[in-house]
This record gives C-alpha cells, structure tokens and sequence, in this order.
C-alpha cells in the first residue's frame, strides 16, 4: 500500500488491529479510502457508496450522531481492504 501518508498508515495500522477499535474517526477512514483510490459517493441518508477502482464495492453508514466508527463498520472496512489487497 504504497503512497500513504504517516495518518493513513496509522489508521491502516488501527483497522487491522484486533479486538476491533471503536475510537477511529470516519474522516480519517474516508481520507485512507480516498488515498488508496476509492471513490466514495454519498447515498440516501447517512449511507456512502465506496468504490474501488477494480470494481469491488462497499456500502456502509457513516456513524451518527458522532464521528467515532462502530465495530461492525471497521469490521467491514478491513475485509474490504483485504480483498481489495488479495486482488492487487
């Protein structure tokens, strides 16, 4: 995962931790997704749409009323990037 700032491999470093964090920020999760050339597009409601540029896809709900990610989308993001790793 070349070309990632020091805050993306921190993040990166924080999604693959186990037990699963709840304190990461979702702008910091959007910021990695966005470096590692993902498209992310708003939905309906709180619902985003993130794209990866093979064509892998993901839809979650950005956390509300804070900013603090849940376990479950953390969860949903890491298998996201492992796929999106076994791919490359």
């Amino acid at each position: 995962m070349r070309g990632l700032n020091s805050k993306h491999r921190k993040t990166l470093a924080q999604i693959r931790r186990t037990p699963t964090p709840t304190t990461i920020n979702w702008v910091d999760v959007k910021s990695l997704l966005a470096a590692l050339g993902c498209q992310i597009t708003p939905g309906k409601g709180s619902r985003f749409r993130i794209r990866q540029r093979g064509g892998r896809k993901l839809g979650v709900h950005r956390p509300h009323p804070g900013n603090e990610c849940s376990a479950g989308l953390i969860e949903s993001v890491r298998e996201f990037l492992e796929a999106i790793d076994d791919e490359a």
